[in-house]
């Protein structure tokens, strides 16, 4: 029987794997509080189920600053 190697992910593929994965979670997560929490007079409907597309542009405003942070970091300190 032959053996596959374990071949070693790099910083980039995993991020670039995760990235999706985790608007996935947000959408699903959303959706599942839609269903829980049905009525507009309820304040988590009002807050996140109403307002998705706010939260969710805010998410990846937050996501692209972060990654401009990463970048600067990578840039102006040492590795080591």
């Amino acid at each position: 029987m032959r053996r596959m190697a374990i071949r070693h992910l790099t910083e980039e593929q995993i991020q670039t794997c995760l990235a999706p994965t985790w608007r996935c979670f947000w959408a699903l997560t959303i959706w599942l509080l839609g269903r829980t929490f049905p009525r507009p007079e309820q304040g988590v409907n009002r807050i996140i189920v109403q307002n998705y597309e706010s939260v969710c542009a805010g998410t990846v405003a937050g996501a692209a600053l972060i990654g401009v942070g990463v970048m600067a970091i990578e840039q102006f300190l040492p590795k080591g």
